[in-house]
């Protein structure tokens, strides 16, 4: 892959970044859960965690999409078979509070869609202004709901991934 960004040292400096980071996770996605045994733990030592972005985690080469209950499941059986049972529990948790953001992120979605089509429906640009105003207090209430839940869920992130890190392997 070329990209020609004339002039910056940032324009090299990003695309050095774009192409490492297509590169990584190219050679992340060539190995899955499915691929490893798990029968017993794959490394030996600290877990090697190449990274973790949202729902998905790569740890020694292996991309766990943990939104996926298979991935899931192989990673809570690699937690089990790698000394890392304390884990558990504040990985259930992360989860338990990943999920509350994504609902209420789809409920606050949903609503804006159903208020865009009212708007769109709407005979007089007296009820569309009522549908925006409406729509827009509805927004803030999202907000405020969803600000504390995703802190929340960031928090309980950083717990599970702090208590998994320091799990020696067998």
């Amino acid at each position: 892959m070329k990209i020609r960004i004339a002039g910056s040292f940032w324009a090299v400096a990003l695309v050095a970044s774009v192409q490492l980071a297509i590169t990584d996770d190219a050679e992340a996605k060539k190995l899955k859960p499915d691929d490893i045994d798990l029968s017993t733990c794959p490394y030996s030592g600290l877990p090697p965690i190449d990274g973790f972005v949202d729902d998905n985690i790569t740890i020694d080469g292996v991309k766990f999409n943990l939104s996926r209950a298979k991935h899931a499941a192989a990673f809570q059986q690699l937690l089990m078979v790698c000394n890392c049972a304390s884990a558990m529990e504040p990985y259930t948790l992360w989860k338990q509070a990943r999920l509350l953001v994504v609902v209420k992120s789809a409920e606050a979605a949903a609503y804006g869609v159903s208020a865009a089509i009212k708007a769109a429906n709407a005979e007089t640009e007296k009820e569309k202004r009522k549908i925006a105003a409406d729509a827009a207090e509805a927004a803030a209430r999202f907000a405020a709901e969803l600000t504390p839940l995703g802190v929340d869920a960031v928090a309980k992130k950083k717990l599970f991934e702090a208590t998994f890190m320091a799990c020696p392997a067998p």
